[in-house]
């Protein structure tokens, strides 16, 4: 069987972390507790489809705030278009 990963190191440290999600039709915002930035990604039948990290100089650090932030996100990057 062939492993995916070969290493020297032995030792063996197992994290967990906590994210937040917001989704909004479609669009799926998370922030990791771990990192300071947000991954905002296309979610679909295929699957989930990176499309942005947005970094900046303030950042939300409650899922509260993550909401106002991706609610100000979709207003200002998504545009509603008729069908046909």
């Amino acid at each position: 069987m062939n492993k995916k990963i070969k290493t020297t190191d032995s030792s063996m440290n197992v994290n967990t972390s906590t994210i937040d999600v917001v989704e909004i039709d479609g669009i799926s915002f998370e922030k990791d507790e771990r990192f300071p930035w947000i991954d905002i990604y296309r979610i679909g039948h295929e699957g989930k489809e990176f499309m942005e990290e947005v970094d900046e100089e303030e950042m939300p650090i409650g899922l509260d705030e993550l909401k106002v932030f991706a609610l100000n996100w979709y207003f200002n990057n998504v545009e509603i278009v008729k069908e046909g």
